[in-house]
Order: structure tokens, then sequence, then C-alpha cells
């Protein structure tokens, strides 16, 4: 049995895949153009860093993985914090 905190750590990368899914379809139907597959990747980032930059990007993303979190709670600028 998988646990669930590993279901609600997945459902991120469906998010991303569907990011990606969405930007491709622009790209095949025509109405985004491309030159190069780096492009393409820096656009993706684009697009992820632009989504997740907000409040509202990272309150959707928590939604998204089961937790309820007000979004004047959320942290946009976390530390890390490594350990030794």
């Amino acid at each position: 049995m998988i646990p669930s905190c590993v279901i609600r750590l997945k459902r991120p990368f469906e998010l991303i895949d569907n990011h990606d899914n969405s930007l491709e379809s622009y790209i095949s139907s025509g109405q985004l153009s491309l030159e190069s597959y780096k492009e393409y990747i820096e656009l993706f980032a684009r697009c992820l860093r632009e989504t997740m930059e907000t409040k509202e990007g990272v309150s959707y993303l928590l939604k998204s993985c089961g937790f309820d979190c007000p979004a004047d709670q959320i942290n946009l600028q976390p530390d890390w914090r490594w350990k030794e």
C-alpha cells in the first residue's frame, strides 16, 4: 500500500505534466512557435516560475496536494535548512 503522503507528493508532478501538455498543445496547434527544444524548456520554466511566484499559484498547488493553507500563511521566500 502506498502511503498517503507519497500520493500527495505525486500530485505536483501530475500538475507539471498537465502544464507541459498544455504548452505542447499550443505548439502543435500552431499558436506558439519555437526555434529549439532549448527554447521550449526556457518557456516551460518561465511558465512554472510565473505561476509559482504568486501566493495564488502556491495555494493552488497546496490545495491540489490535499493541504488547506490560507494564502496569507504562504511563505514565498522559504529558507533552505540544509543539515550538516
